[in-house]
């Protein structure tokens, strides 16, 4: 299977090579493991982002898709105020004398 570069990234495990976007990943005569291909694609590397995406004769195959965990999204939610929390913005009247 190819994967293409979806964002700018140094790969750490390649002598820090440069991917652009839409490069082919890996590069000729470099070899990558299945676990580093999982971490680039689901987004578990140091960047936290999806890197690569698999593609078919110039197509893409499935969807790339990076969402946040059920636990991160409910605290996400726990930790923003609520409208009823904010304080509302007094409205400034101009008057002309």
């Amino acid at each position: 299977m190819k994967f293409k570069a979806l964002k700018r990234f140094i790969d750490l495990e390649d002598d820090n090579h440069i991917y652009n976007v839409g490069d082919e990943y890996p590069r000729k005569n470099h070899q990558v493991t299945d676990e580093r291909l999982i971490a680039l694609m689901t987004g578990t590397n140091k960047r936290h982002e999806v890197l690569v995406f698999p593609y078919s004769s110039g197509e893409m195959i499935g969807e790339v898709v990076s969402m946040p965990s059920e636990e991160k999204t409910a605290e996400i939610e726990e930790n923003e105020p609520s409208k009823a929390d904010k304080p509302k913005k007094k409205k400034k009247t101009v008057t002309d004398d």
